[in-house]
C-alpha cells in the first residue's frame, strides 16, 4: 500500500462507471485512468465477469486491485480467481418465478426471463434478452405499476431465507441472504494488506430494496463514505473533488 492514498475504493458498474447496459466512453474511461493511479480500486458488479469485461475496458480492469462479480459471489484479483461461491436455486422458487411472469400484466415480454449466474439468478419479466428500446420501456412501465418492488416483497414473504433486491433497468436480484454485495466488505476486513483503510463505495441502485443497497450501508456502518449517484458523469464529479 502506498502512503499517497490508504483509502479502498469500491464501484458498481451499470449506472455508475456505465450507462445501462453501455460500454464504458471514452471521455470517461481517460479521466477514470487518470485518476487511478495509486488507489486500490474494485468492481463490484451484479453481472458476471464476461459481461463486466464488454463494459469495462480491459485497461480499467487490469490496473483494478479485484472485481467481485455476481453480486461479490465471485472475486478475481491479478492472481486469478479468489473464490466462487455456489447456489442451485430451489424448485419451488423457479416455479414461483415462472407463475409470476406469466400472470404478469406486462405484454411485451421477450422468452429469457431467467439468468444463472454463481450464488445467485437473475429475474426480468420483460426478459434478459430485451434490447435497449424494450427495456426502456419496461423502466417506465415498472416505474408506474411498481411491480417489481410487488414481485420483491412477495417474494421475501414466501423466501424469508433469500434476499431480492431490484438492478439494472428490469430486473430482480435473488440470492441466499448473506449473499449480497455487502460481503465484499467482510473479505475486504480479512486481508492484513487492507487493515485500517477506509472504505469508500459509489452506487445508482442503493435506495430501498436496490441491489446496491446492503452494500451502502455496511460501508457507512464501517466508517466509511457512500455516495448514491445518478450516472457516471455525477461519479466522474465526485472523484475529481476527492
Amino acid at each position: 500500500m502506498t502512503s499517497k492514498d490508504k483509502n479502498i475504493y469500491l464501484f458498481d458498474i451499470d449506472g455508475t462507471l456505465t450507462e445501462p447496459l453501455s460500454k464504458m466512453d471514452s471521455d470517461f474511461t481517460y479521466s477514470f485512468l487518470s485518476w487511478m493511479p495509486d488507489k486500490k480500486v474494485f468492481l463490484v458488479g451484479g453481472s458476471d465477469f464476461k459481461k463486466i469485461s464488454s463494459q469495462v475496458p480491459q485497461s480499467v480492469i487490469g490496473r483494478c486491485s479485484g472485481i467481485f462479480s455476481c453480486m461479490g459471489n465471485e472475486l478475481r484479483t491479478k492472481e486469478g480467481i479468489k473464490y466462487q461461491k455456489e447456489w442451485r436455486a430451489p424448485v419451488k422458487l423457479l416455479n414461483e418465478l415462472l407463475e409470476i411472469r406469466k400472470s404478469s400484466k406486462y405484454e411485451n415480454k421477450r422468452s429469457k426471463y431467467m439468468e444463472t449466474r454463481r450464488g445467485m439468478i437473475n429475474f426480468s419479466v420483460a426478459g434478459r434478452d430485451s434490447n435497449e428500446e424494450e427495456r426502456a420501456n419496461y423502466f417506465l412501465w415498472d416505474k408506474k405499476s411498481k411491480e417489481r418492488i410487488k414481485i420483491s416483497k412477495n417474494l421475501k414473504n414466501k423466501f424469508p431465507e433469500l434476499d431480492i433486491c431490484i438492478g439494472g433497468m428490469i430486473s430482480l436480484d435473488i440470492q441466499p441472504r448473506g449473499w449480497d454485495k455487502a460481503q465484499v466488505v467482510d473479505w475486504i476486513k480479512s486481508q492484513n494488506e487492507y487493515q485500517n483503510c477506509k472504505m469508500l463505495f459509489f452506487g445508482d441502485k442503493c435506495h430501498n430494496g436496490g441491489n446496491d443497497e446492503s452494500l451502502f450501508k455496511r460501508v457507512l456502518k464501517e466508517g466509511g463514505e457512500a455516495y448514491n449517484v445518478e450516472g457516471p458523469e455525477e461519479t466522474k464529479n465526485i472523484i475529481r473533488k476527492l
